[in-house]
């Protein structure tokens, strides 16, 4: 999955990502949340479609937010 996308915010274990085209998480938010949670080390996904916004709880010892965010891209 490809999807341009920003850190806002991170602190370990949970970091927001701000997606470039809000429409994307919108129309392929199941696939999303499928993709996010199929990464080994992550805990749970909220998305929020009007902000565009991507929240990931996940295990900082076995994720990185610079990990996650380049898996996306």
């Amino acid at each position: 999955m490809r999807i341009d996308c920003l850190i806002v915010h991170s602190i370990p274990g949970r970091t927001r990502y701000r997606v470039a085209q809000k429409s994307l998480v919108r129309r392929h938010s199941e696939r999303l949340r499928a993709f996010v949670l199929g990464r080994s080390g992550a805990a749970g996904v909220r998305l929020n479609e009007r902000c565009g916004s991507v929240i990931v709880d996940y295990d900082p010892f076995a994720l990185s937010a610079e990990t996650l965010a380049t898996e996306l891209a």
